[in-house]
């Protein structure tokens, strides 16, 4: 696949004039050297996220970006960055919802890790409507380098979303918008505080009664300790406990864990920079001094990620990912941080610990070229796929009469 270049446009509004350039990332040493612009930049984001910091997406890169050629597009207003988007090309096959799989290689413009992180964006700044308009302008001139974009896990709060619709309508590029990962999480500033516990309705006397009995019955059984890990220098004791944890718990059999095989030095290497950072955050529960459950995550702009969770399966009845994750929520308002966000699953745990949920959607868009017509008539229906096809055999002009 070839690099693609940015532009520059001047725009002209009724208060303003000022030139937009953007301009191309396309290798990981130059991202790695904007290291503390790209913070600053966030830092003035709506949508400041862990999942578009630079600590995550470069770990990505490093560990998890084979064969991607980087499009990191970065958005300046008279020489002054204002925005960026992390984007990347793949080329391979893809599943289309029907269960199709279109087994050929299909060039496709994405976000950097999105078939890993739970939130992917934009990052805007300053006049979002004209940054937005611009970037869905470029990548339709840059149409022939994909044939499908498919911008996944962009949230339903992110005022991103409907611009992008917008822009894309701008440029004649057809689109689809489905739903992709739904968010549960905690926000302490809409608790009441009810017998000094930090949880929401959701969170039931009955359950909290469960949750007690479950821990009283497992210190019965033996010793039962909870530690706390936050520090670089425990991280290596914490990585192997995790692992013993995953190997006896059913992320074995679905191939999820943290560390394995494909997985060991992207995880090891993000426990290491977020530690560093003072951005790690993990609890284990031990039992007879063996480790029985974990939970993991990472603490940003005043909120905690619950990145990541297990336990052995023969602890299961004793209710171990409760546990942790009650002892999570109170360690994490006792920081007074202002969010627990539980990121992907609506799983029934997460639904009793939160209290508002995010839904993220997938934008999928199309261009003219016939393999991205066939695409899109594959992710719209049959009768779609007919019309696109005629459409492109016996053009109309604007008028609506037949063009030869």
């Amino acid at each position: 696949m070839d690099a693609v270049f940015g532009f520059v446009t001047k725009v002209n509004t009724s208060e303003q004039a000022f030139i937009l350039a953007i301009e191309i990332l396309d290798n990981l040493q130059a991202f790695d050297s904007l290291r503390k612009e790209w913070a600053e930049l966030l830092s003035r984001c709506y949508n400041d996220d862990f999942f578009l910091g630079h600590t995550w997406l470069s770990n990505y890169l490093t560990h998890k970006s084979n064969g991607e050629l980087i499009q990191i597009l970065l958005i300046k207003k008279n020489g002054r960055l204002i925005g960026a988007a992390p984007l990347a090309i793949t080329q391979s096959g893809v599943n289309t919802p029907g269960g199709i799989r279109i087994p050929f290689p299909i060039k496709r413009l994405h976000f950097i890790g999105d078939t890993f992180a739970p939130r992917c964006d934009l990052i805007v700044t300053e006049d979002p409507e004209y940054v937005i308009d611009e970037l869905t302008r470029y990548i339709s001139e840059i149409a022939p380098h994909w044939d499908m974009i498919e911008l996944r896990q962009i949230s339903s709060s992110s005022p991103n979303f409907e611009l992008l619709k917008e822009g894309f309508s701008h440029v004649d590029i057809d689109i689809t918008i489905a739903k992709d990962s739904y968010c549960p999480y905690l926000r302490f500033d809409e608790l009441i505080i009810r017998d000094g516990r930090p949880f929401p309705k959701s969170y039931s006397a009955r359950l909290n009664r469960l949750i007690n009995k479950a821990y009283k019955d497992l210190r019965d059984k033996g010793d039962v300790e909870i530690k706390l890990y936050t520090d670089n220098d425990s991280r290596t004791r914490l990585a192997e406990h995790i692992a013993a944890i995953e190997n006896e718990s059913w992320k074995k059999k679905r191939g999820h864990r943290l560390f394995s095989s494909d997985m060991a030095d992207f995880t090891s290497s993000l426990i290491d920079r977020t530690s560093k950072e003072n951005q790690m955050i993990a609890i284990i529960l031990k039992f007879d001094n063996s480790p029985i459950a974990y939970n993991l995550g990472f603490i940003y702009r005043n909120k905690y990620f619950s990145y990541s969770s297990a336990y052995r399966e023969e602890f299961r009845s004793y209710k171990p990912g409760y546990i942790l994750h009650r002892e999570m929520v109170k360690t994490i308002h006792a920081k007074n941080l202002e969010e627990y966000d539980f990121l992907m699953g609506d799983s029934r745990y997460k639904r009793s610990f939160c209290n508002n949920a995010r839904q993220n959607y997938i934008i999928r868009a199309f261009h003219e070229h016939p393999i991205s017509r066939l695409l899109l008539g594959l992710y719209k229906g049959v009768r779609p796929l007919y019309s696109q096809f005629v459409g492109y055999l016996f053009p109309k002009s604007k008028d609506g009469s037949d063009r030869i």
